[in-house]
């Protein structure tokens, strides 16, 4: 195949709306084509020719979609005004690729810092030294960034700077100057503002009870950050777990033992039981009282404890849908299978295959949520009073008439595919047609 024969396929695969891009090698000076492209996919433009690299249009389309395609532009339209603000606009950090003059220059400074604050970055060593610069731009800065390692020695001094980082910077500490994070009081302030921010205070703050109680009742989750010794602290674990479920995961070996801890932390978020210990997993009363306050506690209970009848009951009765973590002998078991679709038809779907062909047990998850037959055996989908019962259900609760013709229909064609399967026909004699 000639160049020109390849060049003239790929530029016919991209109007046609191909995207497979990496496999294109000669349409990079084609100015449709790359306008096309970088439309879709703004990083191509850093294989576009320099002539197009340099075309207006062209790059305008890339920046439009993702304003960091800015790096691959010419250097002409990185000390473009109305280029460099139109990148910025869609993201912030496209400063970054902006021409040293633009990026000391006030108003694009701050449209990019107002869009994501980590741009103070690429932004003149004047404006990070600018304290209403700072003040925007650790206002706006985006999840886990920090802004304020950015600005100037005298702004990481500044208190009100500082604690107006905390909001959204775990780091601020870490940022803040020497003689800010190791003042006490200064760092109370900070954790009740942002309680992650213990993760970098000093470790005498770790350590310091006060500092980390008022940490945790911001945030339950900063008691990863706390000292061993405060991790098996009652008091400040059964803290942090009423505020948040999941700082089970830090505390002691022996406090994940601990009844009144756990179930606080499962009040929270039955997810947290699957941090306790192997004995608590396995004591009955303890998993009952766990499944009492969530049923998804049964999810994280042990092998043994998801095959008691009496817990699994309770969670059932809670909410069918838990039937999903019983084992197969009481998914097999007639009375909490009926128990559980009773109580959610979707249930069915958990059920055992045996169970999923009971006409009580699916006419009774039918009579709860009318999809539930689509999770009964082959044999009761194509039954059509079933199906006329399952549609009525769904009627009532949507209101759609037409819902009956569906479901006739629906009969009908899972009729003959039962009867195909089946080796006999008596579609449409059960109707008397």
């Amino acid at each position: 195949m000639t160049e020109g024969s390849r060049k003239a396929r790929e530029i016919e695969y991209i109007k046609n709306g191909g995207t497979d891009f990496h496999t294109c090698h000669e349409i990079w000076d084609d100015r449709d084509a790359v306008l096309a492209v970088v439309s879709k996919e703004p990083y191509y433009l850093s294989y576009a020719s320099d002539e197009l690299k340099g075309d207006r249009e062209v790059v305008l389309a890339a920046i439009n979609k993702d304003g960091c395609a800015l790096e691959y532009a010419s250097v002409e339209f990185k000390g473009d005004r109305e280029v460099v603000l139109a990148a910025i606009k869609q993201n912030g950090v496209a400063l970054k690729s902006a021409s040293d003059e633009l990026k000391a220059d006030h108003e694009v400074v701050l449209a990019a810092i107002k869009e994501n604050g980590n741009a103070l970055a690429y932004a003149s060593d004047d404006l990070k030294g600018s304290r209403d610069f700072v003040l925007e731009a650790v206002s706006k800065v985006s999840f886990l960034g920090s802004a304020l390692q950015h600005a100037s020695e005298n702004l990481k001094a500044d208190r009100e700077v500082v604690l107006a980082a905390a909001h959204k910077d775990r780091t601020v500490l870490k940022s803040a100057n020497y003689a800010l994070s190791n003042n006490r009081d200064f760092v109370l302030e900070v954790v009740e503002k942002n309680g992650n921010a213990l993760c970098c205070a000093n470790n005498m703050f770790k350590r310091d009870r006060g500092v980390v109680l008022t940490a945790i009742n911001k945030n339950g989750s900063a008691l990863e950050y706390a000292s061993i010794e405060l991790k098996g602290d009652r008091e400040v674990v059964l803290a942090a777990v009423n505020k948040d479920g999941y700082a089970l995961t830090y505390a002691s070996i022996e406090l994940k033992a601990d009844r009144e801890i756990v179930l606080a932390a499962v009040r929270n978020t039955s997810y947290a039981l699957r941090y306790v210990s192997e004995d608590l997993r396995n004591d009955q009363d303890f998993v009952l009282a766990a499944v009492g306050q969530s049923y998804k506690a049964l999810e994280y209970a042990s092998e043994h404890m998801r095959g008691d009848r009496e817990i699994v009951r309770a969670a059932v009765r809670q909410c069918g849908y838990a039937l999903k973590y019983a084992n197969d002998e009481l998914k097999a078991d007639r009375e909490i299978v009926l128990t559980a679709v009773r109580e959610s038809g979707f249930a069915l779907e958990y059920a055992s295959e045996h169970m999923r062909g009971d006409r009580e047990i699916v006419r009774a998850a039918v009579r709860q949520c009318g999809y539930a037959l689509n999770y009964a055996s082959e044999k009761l989908r194509s039954d059509c009073s079933l199906f006329l019962e399952s549609y009525g259900v769904t009627m009532q609760s949507i209101g759609m008439f037409a819902a009956a013709a569906c479901a006739l229909g629906s009969w009908y064609m899972s009729r003959e595919e039962y009867d195909d399967t089946q080796g006999y026909n008596q579609g449409s004699s059960s109707l008397g047609m």
